[in-house]
């Protein structure tokens, strides 16, 4: 795959150094030796542990469960499968209820039927750069 587009978005609950959440991704590449493209809607429930509950640089591990909605190009058969992920990165706050986010976070669906291509292996490599707001 080439490089893609992935954006989230997410409610939660922050326990202290534990948040939770609920997110909604989506994600389009391109194929490298083809001109066709794969897509991603994601559905996953998000754990989080934060380090540094006194800093205002707080690093943190993540990992997720749910499901990915493939969608690819050359048919018309969507897919529904099982997904995972897990990451690392750091907030920074920057006001009193905002939180600058830069992670990594590694998505791992499962096995999909390609529709004539053999069964699809999929892996995800994303650095995400976003903005967390506490109410």
């Amino acid at each position: 795959m080439k490089s893609g587009l992935a954006l989230t978005g997410a409610i939660g609950y922050n326990f202290g150094s534990a948040r939770l959440e609920g997110a909604l991704g989506y994600q389009k590449h391109d194929l490298s030796d083809v001109d066709e493209d794969i897509s991603l809607l994601t559905v996953m429930a998000n754990a989080y542990y934060d380090f540094g509950n006194d800093s205002d640089i707080r690093p943190y591990i993540m990992g997720g469960l749910g499901m990915a909605h493939i969608n690819m190009s050359w048919t018309s058969d969507d897919e529904d499968v099982f997904a995972w992920q897990l990451g690392a990165g750091v907030g920074f706050k920057i006001a009193e209820r905002t939180t600058l986010d830069l992670g990594y976070r590694y998505l791992k669906p499962s096995t999909f039927d390609t529709h004539g291509l053999g069964d699809g292996k999929l892996a995800c490599n994303n650095i995400m750069l976003g903005l967390r707001y506490q109410f």
